[in-house]
C-alpha cells in the first residue's frame, strides 16, 4: 500500500491497506499514521458515508493506542477528527481533546488546541457539566501554550497563530471585564 500511498493513489492503496490493518497491525506505526488520511479522502468524496468512515477512523486510533501506546497524542487526533466529521459528538471530542491537552501541554499540536477550545466553547453552552471559570481557566492553559509555540516552535508558528486567532474569537464572550479582572 505504501507505494500507492506515495503516489496519492489513495483509492488502491486503501485496499491493500486493510489487508495490513487486519493480518498484521503491530508490524509498522505507518499502519496507523497513514489510515487517517486514507480514510479523511473517503470521507470527502463520499459525503453519504461519512458516518460509517467516522467509526473506522475512530477505531484506526484506538488500534493505534492498543499497538504502539502514546494514547495522549493519539486522543488529540482522534478528538479533531471525532469534532470534525460529526460536531453533534462535541462532549466526546471534548473528553478526549482535554485529557491530550492536559498530558501533551507545550506539545500539543495547534489543531489539537483550536479544536479542545471549540468543543469546550460547545459543552459549556449546552450543559452545566463545565462552568465560564472553566473556559476562563482553559483560555489561560491554551495561551500559555500558543505563546510559547510562537517563541520557541518557529516551524509551526503560523498554525499557533491561526489558533490563537480562533481561539481569541471563540473566548470573546466570556471575557467581560469582571471576569478578566477575577481571573488575573
Amino acid at each position: 500500500y505504501r507505494n500507492e500511498y506515495k503516489q496519492e493513489n489513495y483509492e488502491l492503496a486503501l485496499v491493500s491497506w486493510r489487508k495490513v490493518f487486519n493480518e498484521c497491525p503491530s508490524y509498522n506505526q505507518n499502519t496507523f499514521a497513514n489510515g487517517p488520511k486514507l480514510y479523511h479522502e473517503r470521507i470527502k468524496k463520499d459525503k453519504e458515508n461519512q458516518l460509517i468512515y467516522l467509526d473506522t477512523l475512530m477505531m484506526i486510533y484506538d488500534a493505534r493506542i492498543e499497538y504502539f501506546e502514546r494514547r495522549e497524542y493519539v486522543l488529540g487526533k482522534k478528538g479533531v477528527d471525532l469534532l470534525k466529521y460529526n460536531p453533534s459528538r462535541f462532549a466526546e471530542a471534548y473528553a478526549m481533546l482535554k485529557v491530550s491537552v492536559d498530558a501533551l501541554g507545550n506539545s500539543t499540536d495547534a489543531t489539537v488546541i483550536d479544536s479542545y477550545f471549540k468543543a469546550l466553547d460547545n459543552v459549556q453552552q449546552s450543559t452545566e457539566e463545565v462552568t465560564k471559570q472553566d473556559v476562563l481557566d482553559a483560555y489561560v492553559v491554551v495561551s500559555d501554550i500558543i505563546s510559547y509555540n510562537m517563541t520557541n516552535n518557529v516551524k509551526n508558528a503560523k498554525n499557533y497563530g491561526v489558533a490563537r486567532t480562533k481561539v481569541e474569537s471563540r473566548f470573546a464572550p466570556y471575557a467581560s471585564c469582571e471576569d478578566l479582572i477575577k481571573m488575573f
